[in-house]
C-alpha cells in the first residue's frame, strides 16, 4: 500500500500536480481521472457553464438586488438551514424570477469559490405538474427525486401549474420533504396567500410564512426597471 501511494505521488508530481496543495480542498477529478490541479477554477467554470445553459440569455445578468433577498443570500452563506425558505410574491413582471435566478447565481458561484459542489434545480410549477402527469413508462414516479435532493431548489410561479389531484399531491410531497429537512428552497408566485389556501389548502401557505417572505412592488420590470417600493 505504501509503495502504491509513493508511486501515485511520483506520478502526480511528473504531471505537475501538487497533492499537498490540494489537501485542504475537496478533490475534483478531471476527465482522465486524476486530481485536478485547479479545483476551484474548474468548479467555477462548471458552475458558470451550467448557469448560462439553464438560465439562458434572459436571466444571464440576474442579480439578487432586492435588499431582503440579498440578506437571505448572506444568511445562506452562514447557515443554509437557519431560514431555508424564501418566498417571492407579487404581480406579473415585478422581478420575482429575476430575483430567484439571482439567488441561484450567487449561491452556485459562492459554493464554487469555496470548492464545494452545489446541486441546484429550477423548475416552473407548470413544468413540474406536467412531469408528474402519469405516463405509460412510469417515469413520473421518479420525478420528485431530483427536486427533493437538490441543495437549492427554485419552484417558479407556484399555482400556475395544473391543479389536478396528482399535481397538488406532488407539490405537497415535494414541499413537505424539503420543509422537514430544512433544505434551501425559493418559491415565486403571483397568488396571494388567500388564493394559495384555495389552491393547496392551509398547510403550504402556513409553511411559507415560516421562512422569509418578500412582496415585490414595483413597475413591470420588463417595461421599466423602476425602483423597489417595498
Amino acid at each position: 500500500m505504501r509503495r502504491t501511494a509513493q508511486a501515485l505521488r511520483a506520478l502526480a508530481a511528473r504531471r505537475g500536480i501538487d497533492l499537498d496543495a490540494l489537501a485542504n480542498g475537496e478533490p475534483v477529478l478531471n476527465p482522465q481521472g486524476w486530481v485536478h490541479p485547479d479545483p476551484v477554477g474548474w468548479r467555477l467554470r462548471q458552475a458558470e457553464a451550467l448557469l448560462a445553459y439553464e438560465l439562458g440569455s434572459t436571466f444571464a445578468d440576474a442579480r439578487a438586488d432586492h435588499p431582503t433577498v440579498a440578506d437571505w443570500v448572506r444568511q445562506h452563506r452562514g447557515d443554509p438551514t437557519r431560514l431555508p425558505w424564501l418566498t417571492l410574491m407579487g404581480a406579473t413582471g415585478v422581478g420575482k424570477t429575476w430575483q430567484a435566478c439571482g439567488v441561484v447565481r450567487e449561491v452556485a458561484l459562492t459554493e464554487a469559490r469555496a470548492n464545494r459542489r452545489c446541486r441546484w434545480r429550477m423548475v416552473t410549477h407548470a413544468d413540474l405538474s406536467d412531469q408528474l402527469r402519469p405516463k405509460p413508462d412510469q417515469s413520473h414516479a421518479y420525478v420528485l427525486d431530483r427536486y427533493e435532493q437538490a441543495d437549492l431548489l427554485v419552484l417558479d410561479d407556484l399555482g400556475s401549474g395544473s391543479l389536478t389531484d396528482f399535481g397538488v399531491e406532488g407539490t405537497h410531497r415535494l414541499l413537505d420533504y424539503r420543509y422537514r429537512r430544512r433544505l434551501p428552497t425559493v418559491i415565486t408566485t403571483n397568488l396571494s396567500f388567500e388564493d394559495l389556501v384555495k389552491a393547496f389548502g392551509a398547510r403550504v401557505p402556513s409553511r411559507l410564512t415560516e421562512g422569509t417572505v418578500v412582496v415585490l412592488v414595483c413597475p413591470d420590470r420588463r417595461l421599466d426597471m423602476g425602483e423597489w417600493l417595498q
